[in-house]
């Protein structure tokens, strides 16, 4: 391949006796398209109609300029182009465009130009076109023949579209299948990872889980050994104040874990004053009200104080500064003031409407049927505890 020093076909490519003249810039992709073209059209002919070209060194060379633009091809091919628009009109010749962008010169050299659309249909016409002309530089063909050359040319090129499309389309769906498979595997591949990660993580939630229970379970014992021990100091005791038995019963019994019981005694504590533990009254049937104060008084001693402290509380209630706040210079009087104060904050966190908000309002005319409202369950539970009084 040489350089041309013309400025309309810089580049020139040599195939057999073949010459292209053509900017490779503007009309590169359409040459590569064209010798694939010629060399599948002379195939064919070869096997499939016994033609024979004559070797190109036969022959004198068939040269071919392609020009950049359709302004410079009318310039240098307006007299050719003028004759061919003549036989069109009159019927010489046919209408299609590359019929009048593809043309002999005087010295049967072909000429061409590209309209500005390249899609694979302007190539396959325009390719199938110029290859005809050129193939029949090396076969003396009648009108007639040159007519079926053409045809059949178009036909071998467009068959040939065709399978490269097919080949194209088969290699992209390949490409896709191929990326879909290794999408699937690597898919695969994270999902298997994570079934392992998750048995992985499972097996160490049931093994922290079991060790959960393990300590659960170990602390239930302690503390059931502690209420034992508990309740046998207090059998023994015999002026332990009602309120605080009644409210360890109930404290033991789990009262105020009770999702209702929470909501009523919630609902009491924004309607009415609440008393102060160590006022509370030693009658044996207390208030509903009441119990639930003194269980709550109980929860917060031992949670804050522990078991043995609560004991020496139920034998020295009266020595509030002894058991709570013997390291202060306070009064007993100050010391009961201390405490009240300190259980009625605990109370007023832990079980008032607002730290309740599954809380439902009860209208005021509802009060009295829904604190007695009471299922016959939680009748004998209190039964039980009031009873406790009387011993």
């Amino acid at each position: 391949m040489a350089k041309n020093t013309n400025y309309l076909f810089p580049d020139t490519e040599k195939v057999g006796g073949i010459i292209f003249h053509y900017n490779k810039r503007v009309n590169g992709s359409f040459v590569q398209a064209a010798k694939r073209d010629l060399n599948v059209v002379v195939e064919k002919l070869k096997r499939y109609r016994g033609v024979n070209l004559k070797q190109a060194s036969e022959v004198s060379q068939v040269h071919i300029y392609i020009y950049p633009e359709i302004k410079s091809f009318r310039k240098a091919m307006g007299y050719e182009l003028q004759k061919m628009e003549t036989k069109q009109m009159h019927h010489m010749a046919s209408k299609g465009i590359e019929t009048r962008y593809i043309l002999y010169g005087e010295d049967g050299s072909v000429h061409m130009v590209l309209p500005q659309g390249r899609g694979v249909n302007v190539y396959t016409a325009f390719s199938s076109e110029l290859i005809s002309m050129v193939i029949a530089e090396y076969i003396a063909l009648d009108s007639k023949g040159q007519y079926e050359l053409k045809s059949t040319v178009k036909r071998y090129i467009k068959s040939e579209r065709e399978k490269e499309e097919r080949d194209k389309a088969k290699k992209l769906q390949e490409e896709e299948d191929e990326k879909q498979r290794e999408l699937e595997e690597q898919e695969e591949k994270e999902r298997q990872e994570e079934e392992e990660e998750q048995k992985r993580l499972e097996a160490l939630e049931e093994e922290e889980l079991e060790k959960a229970l393990q300590e659960i379970n170990q602390v239930d014992e302690e503390e059931k050994e502690q209420i034992d021990e508990t309740e046998q100091e207090l059998e023994q005791l015999t002026e332990t104040p009602a309120w605080l038995v009644y409210g360890w019963r109930a404290y033991v019994c789990n009262r105020l874990q009770s999702a209702s019981n929470r909501r009523k005694f919630s609902y009491l504590l924004d309607k009415y004053k609440m008393s102060k533990p160590t006022s509370l009254k030693d009658e044996k049937k207390a208030s509903e009200y009441d119990l639930d104060v003194a269980a709550a008084t109980v929860e917060y001693i031992i949670s804050v104080y522990g078991y043995r402290a609560y004991v020496k509380f139920c034998e020295s209630p009266d020595n509030i500064k002894a058991v709570f706040y013997k390291g202060t210079t306070w009064s007993n009087a100050k010391a009961k003031e201390k405490f009240n104060s300190e259980v009625k904050a605990y109370i007023t966190q832990k079980y008032k409407t607002s730290s309740i908000s599954e809380m439902v309002e009860i209208k005021d005319e509802e009060v009295v049927n829904r604190v007695n409202a009471k299922t016959l369950e939680e009748k004998e539970e209190i039964s039980k505890v009031l009873d406790t009084v009387d011993n």
